[in-house]
């Protein structure tokens, strides 16, 4: 994939950083972005794995070189996490540690690490992150999030799974949070059974 830094971009992910001085997860944030009506969050698939890494990897490579922008200027820090990403004042620093020892810093401002990811890697890359965290302390957890607990089969758990979504579904008077939450532990839980770990 081909990507053009847009500065344009920048701005509005600052924007709603500053509209949100608790923090916004990343889904939350390409949701603001998506509905700002921006080009590169318009056609994002949720469900198409290399969409849903494009989309991310644009939306922290535009982070880490706000970051650094930001950390330059004396404006502001800038926590990157998936779940939480804020903007705190700059005495809140834990110093220049968090800005030059970040892994993460030079693999996403590297947009060759964009271009040069393939469907297939995507692929290789989440089944290896599965297989890592399939213990089972975090199985046991996604089984709580869908009121479930083992001895369970896999037809079960996609049964509780529907189950939870029709009553938690925000069209229905539920809670669009918690539905995430459901839908998280459903997504670490097929991952498993695709990696054929049980």
């Amino acid at each position: 994939m081909e990507y053009n830094p847009d500065s344009s971009l920048a701005d509005l992910v600052l924007q709603a950083l500053e509209t949100h001085p608790l923090g916004i997860s990343e889904y939350e944030l390409i949701q603001w972005l998506k509905n700002t009506g921006h080009g590169s969050f318009q056609d994002v698939v949720f469900w198409d794995q290399l969409s849903l890494f494009q989309t991310h990897f644009i939306l922290f490579h535009t982070l880490y070189q706000l970051r650094q922008k930001c950390w330059e200027s004396n404006r502001a820090r800038l926590e990157i996490n998936p779940l939480k990403i804020i903007l705190l004042p700059i005495e809140q620093s834990a110093g220049n540690d968090m800005v030059e020892n970040d892994p993460l810093l030079d693999y996403y401002l590297d947009l060759n690490n964009l271009k040069n990811t393939s469907a297939d890697d995507i692929t290789e890359l989440l089944t290896s992150f599965w297989q890592t965290l399939s213990n089972k302390d975090q199985r046991a957890a996604a089984l709580r999030e869908l009121e479930l607990t083992d001895p369970v089969d896999y037809v079960k758990i996609k049964h509780q799974h529907r189950r939870l979504v029709m009553r938690h579904h925000p069209d229905r008077g539920g809670n669009n949070k918690k539905l995430q939450t459901i839908n998280t532990a459903m997504d670490f839980l097929n991952n498993l059974y695709k990696a054929g770990i049980k």
